[in-house]
């Protein structure tokens, strides 16, 4: 019983979180609407045997299992999250994303603000853009995870740690893309330095200091 208080605290004061920020940029339906399939039984029954109050339920059951029925269930239905626009590119025939809705970005920034208001964490206004921008690109997931990028944040990291981290997302198709790489080191940039440019915008959009070394060896 107890548990099935704590998922339902969880569940629910997120929602709330995530309805007033949609209420206030217009977005009513969305903002109702946003993770309804949280109460289902599919995700719900999964939360309350997993939910600890320290991390996502949905890691309880892949550390359980190798994988996670709720999660599989929730990015099916729920629009906010970019592995919901995803399709087989019938150039590749390799899964790739698709361009996610601007709007559905609004649903994002109050699960950074929550990050923060959890962890106790004061973003500049260059940092939150960044993390925004990242959080676009990437989604949301890492907010949840036990990985080094959301540990970096947490430990206020600006340095080498930090890029290394946001470098890390940096793969399509399970493979390191280096167009991602170079978009997660202009990312970096804003996010230590404030400068607002693009990988792509030419001289100063990426550090001469900021370096990403591939190793490769032959089989």
């Amino acid at each position: 019983m107890n548990r099935a208080w704590g998922h339902f605290r969880t569940i629910t004061q997120h929602k709330w979180l995530v309805m007033q920020g949609c209420f206030r940029v217009g977005l009513y339906r969305q903002g109702i609407a946003h993770d309804l399939s949280k109460f289902s039984p599919s995700e719900f029954c999964v939360g309350v045997r997993y939910w600890t109050g320290k991390r996502s339920p949905n890691a309880g059951e892949r550390q359980e299992k190798g994988f996670s029925t709720a999660w599989m269930h929730h990015k099916g239905r729920n629009r906010h999250h970019y592995e919901y626009w995803t399709d087989m590119n019938p150039q590749t025939r390799d899964y790739a994303s698709i361009p996610m809705p601007r709007k559905y970005l609004a649903e994002m920034i109050p699960e950074v603000i929550r990050f923060a208001n959890k962890h106790n964490l004061y973003y500049t206004q260059n940092e939150f853009d960044a993390l925004m921008i990242f959080t676009y690109n990437v989604g949301a997931g890492w907010v949840n995870s036990n990985g080094e990028f959301r540990q970096a944040v947490i430990s206020g990291a600006t340095g080498s740690e930090f890029i290394y981290a946001m470098t890390q997302w940096s793969n399509a198709s399970s493979e390191l893309h280096m167009p991602l790489v170079k978009r997660r080191l202009a990312e970096a940039n804003m996010y230590i330095n404030g400068v607002y440019k693009a990988y792509n915008e030419g001289e100063n959009s990426i550090p001469s200091n900021f370096r990403y070394v591939l190793y490769r060896t032959s089989a």
